[in-house]
């Protein structure tokens, strides 16, 4: 362990990992006044609080000696969140390896649309189910691998988080349940971007997504949808209206995970997408955001509601052209 977080303090810029006087793991940062700007004070925090946050859980399941010292700072969740969960975390892995393993998309010749099945997977479980240990640390390792390594050829990044993946597989509810907890405050990880950025996002997949459609390669299509969705909520932190809009496909999409939590909302009415429900509440989007945002424009009758795939869609071609004031 020690020899692990030896080498861990390499990378790190501004904190290290060091044991304090009552032998407890501990990260530290200290800086000369004449360096402490602020612009350096708040990365370092920022690096610490991150770190900190993710590494203990990964460090507890991985060394089983170690014990936490201090948990005031998390909120428990009922054991009933975490079953539910828990089904819905096994439900996601079976269906997007069942499509990877007897699936007739040919993935050697089309890599991506393994590429987007794949990364659709893990922002949903980031997202949806927050895992705050291996899994997480899972989730971050596959997505610097597929965007970060550009040594590794796609079709081996797709076999190596396609391993991953199969782990997720022999993961017990015991194990799953330490990592699901609530936190008061922590540091943000995605950059700040503008709408901008979620347009250019969309508008480079929407033609892969025409190709998968017409080829009657339907999970992929929606997947590449979902794709949009998760990559643009984990990695930049967008204006309110459009995170919302994100975050509402999410619950249409995933209408039954969240009506088993004790959302009421109902998007879906005996297999068919409410249509009405959907509409009111991208209109009451609109209104939260008003003082903020007033004058701002959502094509809301683009929708498509003919089917699941076509509505996800129109959903992504409405986001792309919110016009904000």
């Amino acid at each position: 362990m020690m020899r692990l977080l030896l080498e861990e303090n390499f990378d790190l810029k501004y904190s290290r990992y060091s044991v304090d006087k009552q032998d407890c793991i501990c990260i530290k940062f200290d800086t000369y006044v004449e360096d402490g700007s602020p612009h350096k004070l708040y990365q370092a925090l920022k690096e610490l609080a991150t770190v900190a946050d993710k590494r203990d859980d990964v460090l507890m399941q991985t060394f089983e000696d170690l014990q936490p010292v201090n948990y005031h700072h998390t909120r428990p969740i009922s054991l009933t969140e975490k079953k539910i969960k828990f089904a819905f975390f096994h439900s996601l892995v079976s269906e997007a390896l069942e499509e990877i393993d007897k699936g007739r998309l040919n993935t050697f010749l089309y890599p991506g649309g393994l590429s987007f099945l794949l990364l659709d997977l893990l922002y949903k479980i980031d997202f949806l189910i927050k895992p705050e240990g291996n899994i997480m640390e899972t989730i971050q390792a596959s997505h610097n691998l597929f965007f970060n390594d550009n040594m590794t050829g796609v079709h081996e990044k797709n076999k190596e988080i396609i391993r991953n993946v199969r782990q997720f597989e022999k993961i017990n509810f015991d194990d799953f349940e330490r990592e699901l907890y609530e936190v008061n405050s922590t540091f943000g990880i995605s950059v700040p971007d503008g709408h901008q950025r979620l347009v250019e996002i969309i508008d480079a997949q929407i033609s892969d997504f025409e190709w998968d459609y017409e080829n009657k390669y339907y999970n992929y299509s929606k997947a590449i949808c979902g794709y949009v969705v998760g990559f643009s909520l984990y990695s930049y932190s967008i204006p309110e209206p459009s995170r919302d809009l994100l975050i509402l496909y999410y619950r249409i999409l995933n209408h039954d995970f969240f009506k088993s939590l004790g959302f009421s909302d109902s998007f879906n009415v005996n297999g068919s997408f409410n249509k009405k429900k959907v509409i009111s509440y991208i209109r009451q989007i609109i209104e939260n955001h008003k003082e903020k945002y007033n004058g701002l424009q959502i094509a809301i009758k683009t929708l498509d509601f003919t089917d699941e795939y076509l509505f996800c869609r129109s959903y992504l071609i409405m986001l792309r052209n919110i016009v904000y004031p």
